[in-house]
């Protein structure tokens, strides 16, 4: 038992050096990005500008009524917006889940954005 304990501790051991690897590269998205208007908002609050993505699916464009909306921290386009963009587009043609309106919100500083304001850096 010790010697399948072994392998087994060994094999995982690989698993999770190949992850912390994959992990540090860093990470392309291949998505196409899908028509969406874009706009900014300046936010004297924060200080600063956002830039602000908005995705529709097909069914707004052609009726009245009004739609679910997914707002998206990390939702630049350059971030996971057309990843997520995409994958609801296919979700929606397949009828697995109603159509919705994506917004997606580009970071600025993302500890802050994710978290919240901390006096901690």
């Amino acid at each position: 038992m010790l010697l399948k304990t072994n392998h087994l501790g060994i094999a995982l051991l690989d698993l999770f050096i190949a992850v912390l690897s994959a992990c540090s590269n860093k990470i392309v998205h291949n998505d196409v990005v899908p028509p969406h208007d874009s706009f900014t908002i300046e936010s004297t609050k924060m200080g600063e500008t956002r830039v602000i993505a908005v995705w529709t699916p097909p069914e707004y464009q052609v009726g009245e009524e009004h739609f679910p909306v997914l707002y998206m921290p990390d939702g630049g386009v350059k971030e996971d917006f057309p990843h997520v963009a995409q994958t609801l587009s296919k979700l929606i043609d397949a009828k697995s889940i109603p159509p919705m309106i994506l917004v997606g919100i580009e970071n600025t500083e993302r500890g802050r954005d994710l978290t919240g304001f901390s006096d901690t850096k």
